[in-house]
């Protein structure tokens, strides 16, 4: 069985406009830094594997960003 990690990073391009809006929760200092907007929810009908790596590399974008 072919995997086609390449299609995630599309994704992950695709979305990143959304990922940088939902934001993350930070707290420094008892100081509010950053509030988080929103959640990212995935649901791959078929896989909960491909369900589990859109998840993970969502993560890592989010990540990076820090």
């Amino acid at each position: 069985q072919h995997r086609k990690f390449e299609n995630v990073e599309i994704l992950t391009e695709g979305i990143s406009d959304i990922i940088d809006d939902l934001r993350w929760f930070w707290v420094s200092k008892d100081k509010l830094v950053m509030k988080q907007e929103g959640v990212t929810r995935v649901n791959c009908l078929d896989s909960l594997d491909r369900t589990n790596l859109v998840q993970a590399a969502i993560a890592r974008k989010v990540l990076e960003q820090q």
